[in-house]
């Protein structure tokens, strides 16, 4: 296996125990040792690869981002993205959530509006294929803006409720509103 290959999966490996010891509790008690132990390695290993738990955290929305724009990439439409989110979301929302109590909104405000600013430019894309739908530049960016800061809020406000949330009620919801908002 390349060196490459090797440093990659250790990586992952952090991230992985990073995420499950976060959905226990905040990162603000989470130690590098204990890290090291639930992935079997040891400090020195982790301190090769990263200067301290923030900078893992970091890694690792990057890191989902990547696995995410990838899926992005074998959807076909709105819906689904919006509905691959909010699963993404529901079945993270432990590890989201003491994200968000640690360290605020910022990095997962970025987190989700760089993902959804692609989500929605494609949308608009296809809709400009449509016989007589002409956008300019100007209004893409606008909708583009608007839309992915609208759910992001939506996604930030969903870590904040105690119950899980349906794919189809957002996607449904924002689509309706995309409609609504054609009609004007």
């Amino acid at each position: 296996m390349k060196h490459e290959t090797i440093k990659f999966n250790t990586k992952k490996q952090l991230s992985a125990s990073l995420k499950k010891l976060l959905e226990e509790k905040p990162l603000s008690k989470i130690t590098i040792s204990e890290l090291a132990n639930e992935c079997g390695l040891n400090r020195k290993t982790f301190y090769y690869h990263f200067n301290d738990v923030r900078q893992l955290l970091e890694w690792t929305f990057k890191q989902e981002a990547v696995d995410i724009f990838t899926e992005y990439g074998r959807m076909s439409n709105f819906t689904e993205s919006v509905a691959f989110t909010v699963e993404y979301l529901n079945k993270n929302k432990a590890f989201l959530t003491n994200v968000y109590n640690s360290i605020g909104g910022f990095v997962l405000t970025e987190f989700f509006r760089g993902n959804f600013i692609e989500v929605i430019e494609m949308s608009i894309a296809l809709h400009e294929k449509e016989p007589g739908v002409v956008i300019s530049d100007n209004f893409r960016g606008f909708l583009s803006s608007f839309y992915s800061q609208a759910l992001t809020g939506q996604m930030l406000e969903l870590l904040n409720t105690k119950t899980v949330v349906r794919e189809a009620d957002i996607t449904d919801y924002t689509i309706d509103s995309l409609d609504e908002f054609r009609k004007l």
